[in-house]
């Protein structure tokens, strides 16, 4: 015994109350017959329920009569009927779960009559034209009690609007129901589209392809897609269908927003039921993939890109201005470097590029030619880290050429080891120079001339003989000869120019800085050497201060200096190879989509480098096997490196090739930044959309947005997310089956500020909830499986407790109460009973 509202039962505590009130009772009778009134009417509205077992076995029809049988089926479904009312066992309990036709003509026989002995008729009906074959399931395993035995027999084609008969098929096998089940057949020679799939993501621009499902049986076959107004987009090329076909059709979104498509099956075969052979539904039409083009060398390069890549892609030109790192990092998708300098682009710019592209799931196609891999280009950089590609350049030690003008004191202080010291100070100095160099000698002892006359410093024997003649004599006048060296070196063409002077320090005073002056404005510098034991000369100190010089001092044959006028340096050289280069194409067909990697046509110039070990390599030289084009993945984001221009001399041959654009878009599309901050998406339930937001990358205090665009009779709105996890975000948006939702998705940091532009989404309700007589036979109830599934758990199934059966009660009590209420007025109407 239980009972539905217990707190009814605290009245019986004013029954005792009824001997004395409203007057005292004198006849025990009486009291008895009112008692029992009161109590029965108490007990009544306490709803007491009696539990008690059912041992009987259960037998559950489901007959599907949905608007996706054809007459064959229909007629089908009447003969299962009648086989199933036939053998059936009258001493269990039945009941019917009819899959109703909401727009068919009601029949004019009623239940009664149609399932004559079924105990019980279920209608699964739907406003919205839609069959479920879960609500089927889960009424048909309500109405077996829990505990009872029992067998459902399923009569359906398999075909359900919707897919949610998991759960119950699941409470179905837990309880060890047996599932029989019947495939009712289908029409075959009704010709229609069942789905419409789309890409999830789509850009203006940009290629998508858009598939459409075709079931039935046909000849001639053509699927038309238009936009709403009756533009067409693209045709298929006729084709047959024995059952179910795939058709992709391939278009290019011209605007930003949605857009509504028609997908259209005709035939020239007969079709039974021309009325289904439309189908609709929305995209969402995303901006253009937005690009900053740094290039230099090669002119009018943005405009030539945009040209060649088409309106897929959104280009700012970054060539010819300061860049502001966080406005220009921050609202693009893809950052092309293309054949530009490092000095062009600051290092702190370079570690913000660097840390977008690991951190931010930025995109980076690093491209070029001698520019940007060659001597001035980013080898060393903080950006060359981030590339898959090593810069692998030849270096050249280069000793650049030099005129030497040696200036010798003969004067008559000079004589005896100063003058041979000055001789060895001289060998040793010439001894430097190569065949490339030039070297003079000029001698002074108050008069000046050329020891040996400007020449190659290749001829020692010639530079021995001069110095072999000097004799020391005469009086020391040195202005005149460094100016003499002078005009001898303003005409030679070489790098370095060099004046060196080998004296004892007794010079005249003289205005050597004006002269100096001169010099220094030739570019050539003046060394001093000064000869003997004393170890510090003023002047000379002088002298080779204001020619921009070094002063050197040679006490005697033990302390000679090392002199120094050129220092070897080491060029990078690029290796940019011009020609005509067969190329292979590697790497997956992700890559490549419709283009035929092997039609791409020789390379007209490139740079050696080599891959990285983790780099992908897409395009390589097919000779040498140097890589041409090779990606990798870098933190988050993604680095491409095409090893020459992709609009200047290197690509020429490529731009003469239909195919150039489109794999050039490609590329740059799964190299741009495929993380956003966030990552939206929706999944339809019965009633609900709910919008998911992951988050991928970003500040961590990030937030999403989505707001409900105005459609049909639904005003803007916000969706509320709910935090489920660190990173997880979900938002439920009440929607009626058929209503389609729209939606404008962005996400803000902690202050409120809008990260990136945001993105569109649409709900079809295709998604979730197939029309009636356009369902996909494909994602049809596996009616064999169920079976097999379910049958294999009876038979190992035990007979059972039998079913907990409730009997409500409140109705014979209250049917007491007014017996016992009438017998009252009876007794007291009796003669001798009244008080």
């Amino acid at each position: 015994m239980n009972f539905t509202h217990p707190l009814f039962l605290i009245l019986l505590l004013i029954v005792p109350l009824l001997w004395r009130y409203p007057r005292r009772l004198n006849n025990r009778w009486q009291g008895w017959l009112r008692t029992m009134v009161f109590a029965l009417l108490i007990l009544a509205l306490s709803g007491p329920v009696l539990i008690t077992r059912d041992d009987a076995p259960y037998e559950v029809l489901i007959l599907d009569e949905s608007a996706s049988l054809g007459e064959a089926g229909r007629h089908a479904a009447q003969g299962a009927l009648a086989r199933w009312l036939e053998k059936r066992d009258s001493a269990t309990k039945s009941a019917v779960v009819l899959i109703d036709d909401p727009k068919a003509v009601p029949l004019p026989v009623s239940d009664a009559n149609r399932f004559s002995g079924v105990t019980e008729v279920i209608h699964i009906t739907n406003p919205f034209s839609t069959s479920s074959l879960g609500d089927a399931l889960e009424a048909a395993g309500q109405a077996i009690p829990l505990g009872s035995t029992g067998t459902i027999t399923l009569v359906s084609d398999g075909l359900s609007t919707d897919r949610r008969w998991g759960p119950a098929v699941q409470t179905l096998i837990g309880r060890g129901i047996r599932i029989e089940s019947e495939r009712l057949p289908r029409d075959e020679d009704d010709l229609y589209p069942a789905r419409l799939r789309t890409e999830p993501a789509l850009r203006v621009g940009q290629s998508t392809k858009i598939v459409v499902a075709v079931v039935g049986r046909g000849r001639g076959i053509r699927v038309r897609l238009s936009e709403s107004g009756g533009e067409q987009l693209a045709e298929s090329p006729e084709f047959d269908s024995e059952g179910r076909r795939e058709i992709a059709l391939e278009i290019e979104p011209r605007a930003v927003g949605f857009k509504s498509l028609t997908a259209e099956v005709r035939s020239v075969s007969a079709d039974s039921n021309p009325a289904n052979n439309r189908i609709s539904s929305v995209i969402a039409v995303n901006p253009p993939t937005r690009v900053l083009y740094l290039g230099e060398r090669t002119r009018g390069g943005a405009r030539q890109l945009s040209r060649l890549l088409g309106p897929g892609f959104e280009i700012e030109d970054g060539s010819g201005w300061v860049l502001d790192q966080e406005t220009a990092l921050g609202v693009v998708d893809l950052v092309v470097i293309d054949d530009r300098m490092s000095e062009q682009l600051p290092v702190a710019f370079q570690e913000r590029l660097v840390a977008a592209v690991r951190d931010e799931g930025l995109g980076l196609l690093y491209a070029g030619g001698s520019a940007s891999f060659g001597s001035g280009g980013f080898d060393g950089t903080p950006l060359a880290k981030s590339l898959p590609v090593e810069i692998a350049q030849q270096s050249e030690k280069t000793d650049p050429s030099t005129a030497l003008a040696v200036v010798i004191d003969t004067s008559g202080s000079m004589r005896g080891q100063r003058m041979d010291l000055a001789k060895q100070v001289a060998r040793l100095s010439t001894r430097q120079l190569t065949a490339q160099d030039r070297v003079g000698i000029v001698e002074f002892y108050g008069n000046k001339q050329w020891a040996l006359p400007l020449q190659s410093a290749a001829d020692k024997i010639s530079i021995d003989r001069a110095l072999g003649r000097m004799q020391a004599g005469g009086g020391t006048v040195l202005l005149p000869a460094i100016e003499e060296a002078l005009y001898a070196l303003k005409n030679a063409k070489t790098r370095f120019k060099h004046i060196l002077v080998i004296t004892d320090g007794g010079i005249e005073s003289a205005d050597f800085e004006a002269l100096l002056q001169r010099i220094v404005q030739a570019k050539i510098a003046v060394s001093t050497v000064l000869v003997g034991p004393q170890a510090h000369n003023q002047s000379l100190m002088d002298i080779a201060a204001y020619g921009r010089g070094r002063f050197y001092s040679a006490s005697d044959r033990y302390a000679l200096p090392q002199l120094q006028f050129k220092e070897p340096s080491t060029t990078k050289l690029p290796e940019y190879k011009a020609g005509s280069f067969a190329v292979a194409a590697r790497g997956r067909s992700g890559w490549w989509g419709e283009v035929d990697p092997a039609s791409v046509p020789p390379v007209s110039g490139f740079v050696e480098t080599r891959a990285r070990a983790r780099a992908e390599v897409l395009v390589e030289v097919a000779d040498g096997k140097q890589p041409v084009l090779a990606t990798w993945r870098y933190g988050l984001g993604s680095v491409t490196a095409l090893m020459t221009e992709p609009v200047g001399p290197g690509s020429e041959a490529w731009r003469t090739w239909d195919g150039y654009g489109r794999w050039l878009a490609r590329v740059l599309e799964r190299t741009a930044n495929d993380i956003p901050s966030f990552m939206f998406s929706t999944q339809r339930t019965e009633r609900t959309v709910i919008v998911k937001a992951r988050r991928y990358a970003g500040a961590s205090d990030a937030y999403p947005i989505a707001t409900i665009l105005p459609s049909g009779k639904r005003n803007q709105a916000e969706a509320r997310f709910a935090q489920l996890a660190p990173d997880y975000f979900e938002a439920t948006v009440v929607a009626l089956p058929t209503e389609e939702i729209r939606l404008s998705t962005r996400s803000v940091d902690g202050q409120g500020a809008t990260l990136g532009s945001g993105n569109l989404l649409v709900s079809n309700p295709s998604d979730e909830l197939a029309d009636e007589a356009q369902v996909d036979p494909a994602l049809g109830l596996d009616l064999e499986q169920l079976s097999a599934a379910t049958s294999g758990q009876v038979a190992t199934a035990q007979a059972g407790q039998g079913a907990l059966r409730a009997n409500t009660l409140w109705w014979p009590l209250a049917l007491l109460a007014l017996i016992f209420y009438l017998s009252e007025i009876i007794y007291r109407r009796l003669p001798g009973t009244a008080q």
